[in-house]
């Protein structure tokens, strides 16, 4: 081995101790179906994606308990493109004054090369951040004025709070990348923000950039090492498995040996006071895959990720009061509440589906449901009535019944419950 492939093996490994005892002393993290992890070479590891969390979770314990001493087989990462740009930091997590302003520069690629991870860009990507960025890529002394349309230019000003049309309009692409305009960088928008003359030029450079991604990582599999990445292409919002991305496809049939897929998923069960439980179930590996077409592929990728989800108190408490919004009932007893969530214990348990053990005894299935409920109190999704047995759902739950997992917890969660029977 050559002084820098053990630098970088060095690296790797030492990330991955470092993830591995943090991530399981704040976590209770439980593992299952670990030997399904051979790990075979030419495999494709796929993950749903639900937090930032997954990828160094996942990856450390695979780099850990099967690839730590092993000089043969690298695992690599196929990352999404803007973490290897200079602002992804304070564009993905509020950080503010003059922290933010140097951390801002930081730019993670020479971190993620050492962790052998590797951008894949998406064609349909519509964040405002990437598209600045590729303009500027073509020339960085142009101004927005000439880069988006004046509607493009009103909803830019829209999401900065208002700021004058004129004074934005001024602003050149590569000022744009700047600090100050990060918080714009990770919303969505569509393309057609962008002048006409621009979207031809975009979208070709996008599709090159793609086609040299997949070729690296198709040599990747050539050589017999393992890639892990999350097909759905990015982070699922509302907690349902988003459609899997044409690249898997593209990946599994670009390359010439026999690749398999093993899937693996992670499921937080984050509705609790107490220590927050993650479950990561790794399936068996998919093989003879050649034969089977796009659609084919990436049904049977979906399917097997979302039968691997484990069904938590969260989910079933959350599908609980979803159920009774949707019969018109704004308040419920306690008792009716669990006896509900206990009928659908029995169901889902009859189907074999993966289940939190402290969900099949009575003593700690009562345990977990009252913990459930002081979540629920604290973060005002049920508010207690005068009877302290009885409480009314907050109007939130209704209104934004598909929102991030920390805007409307139940609505996310009946959505993860539901991913399951999908099939």
């Amino acid at each position: 081995m050559r002084f820098s492939e053990m630098l970088s093996a060095t690296f790797t490994n030492g990330l991955a101790i470092f993830f591995y005892l943090l991530f399981h002393s704040i976590y209770d993290i439980r593992v299952k179906g670990l030997s399904n992890y051979k790990p075979s070479p030419s495999t494709i590891i796929t993950i749903n994606h639900k937090r930032d969390l997954d990828v160094p979770i996942v990856g450390s314990i695979l780099q850990i308990q099967k690839l730590f001493f092993n000089n043969k087989l690298r695992l690599y990462y196929i990352a999404r493109d803007d973490l290897f740009h200079p602002g992804f930091l304070t564009s993905h997590f509020p950080i503010f004054g003059i922290t933010g302003r140097l951390i801002h520069k930081i730019n993670l690629t020479p971190i993620m090369r050492a962790l052998r991870a590797y951008p894949m860009g998406h064609i349909t990507r519509n964040r405002i951040g990437y598209l600045v960025r590729e303009m500027a890529q073509i020339d960085d002394k142009l101004q927005l004025n000439n880069v988006f349309k004046p509607s493009g230019l009103v909803t830019l000003s829209n999401l900065l709070g208002g700021k004058e049309l004129s004074e934005l309009a001024g602003v050149s692409v590569s000022n744009f990348l700047d600090y100050r305009y990060s918080v714009l960088f990770q919303k969505t928008t569509d393309v057609n923000i962008l002048r006409d003359e621009w979207l031809k030029p975009i979208r070709r450079k996008t599709l090159d950039q793609i086609k040299k991604q997949l070729t690296l990582f198709t040599n990747i599999l050539n050589k017999g090492d393992i890639c892990l990445l999350a097909p759905e292409g990015g982070l699922s919002t509302d907690g349902r498995f988003w459609p899997v991305r044409s690249g898997l496809y593209r990946l599994v049939s670009n390359t010439i040996r026999d690749v398999k897929i093993l899937p693996i998923n992670t499921t937080y069960d984050f509705m609790t006071q107490g220590r927050m439980q993650i479950y990561i179930n790794i399936g068996k590996e998919m093989t003879g895959l050649k034969q089977w077409d796009k659609t084919k592929l990436e049904k049977q990728v979906q399917m097997n990720l979302t039968s691997l989800t484990t069904v938590t108190m969260g989910q079933i408490g959350s599908s609980a009061i979803i159920g009774l919004l949707g019969e018109k009932h704004r308040s419920f007893k306690e008792s009716e509440l669990f006896n509900i969530i206990s009928t659908k214990m029995k169901e889902i348990n009859a189907r074999g589906i993966h289940v939190d053990k402290r969900l099949l005894f009575k003593k700690s299935l009562n345990w977990r449901y009252r913990d459930f409920l002081k979540f629920c109190i604290k973060r005002k999704i049920i508010i207690p009535e005068p009877n302290e047995s009885s409480f009314q759902i907050s109007t939130k739950v209704e209104n934004n019944p598909n929102g991030r997992f920390n805007e409307n917890p139940v609505g996310y969660s009946a959505n993860e419950l539901r991913s399951i029977f999908q099939f």
